[in-house]
């Protein structure tokens, strides 16, 4: 069922990932930091289309 235009949403949230899905059970790719260590990601997002 589509939504009447007004009540459409027009905005999009996204959010960052720094592991993969289920990375806590599994334990995969987690970054595990000490007192005082950092950890510094990057992300973006491009584009397409016109």
């Amino acid at each position: 069922m589509l939504l009447p235009r007004a009540r459409r949403r027009r905005a999009l949230a996204i959010e960052p990932m720094t592991c993969p899905p289920d990375a806590f059970r599994r334990g995969t790719a987690l970054v595990s930091l000490g007192p005082g260590e950092q950890h510094t990601v990057r992300w973006g997002i491009t584009p397409w289309g016109g």
